[in-house]
């Protein structure tokens, strides 16, 4: 079974996924996508995040914020 869901999905998909791996180019529409409050979203399943996309997906300090 595979399951799709779109953008305006994505606090539920991150607050109930064990992974994340972002492989998302840079847009303007995914430039800071998973920023502090989308990671913050991920805290109480202690969520894998594997960046292997653009670095402006997501900032080092909103990563370093999320790991504390």
């Amino acid at each position: 079974m595979y399951l799709y869901r779109s953008v305006a999905d994505l606090d539920d998909a991150l607050s109930n996924c064990d992974y994340i791996v972002n492989i998302l180019p840079s847009t303007c529409n995914t430039r800071g996508l998973l920023d502090n409050n989308k990671l913050e979203l991920c805290r109480h399943r202690k969520s894998v995040f594997m960046n292997v996309g653009r670095g402006d997906i997501c900032t080092e300090q909103s990563i370093l914020k999320a790991l504390k």
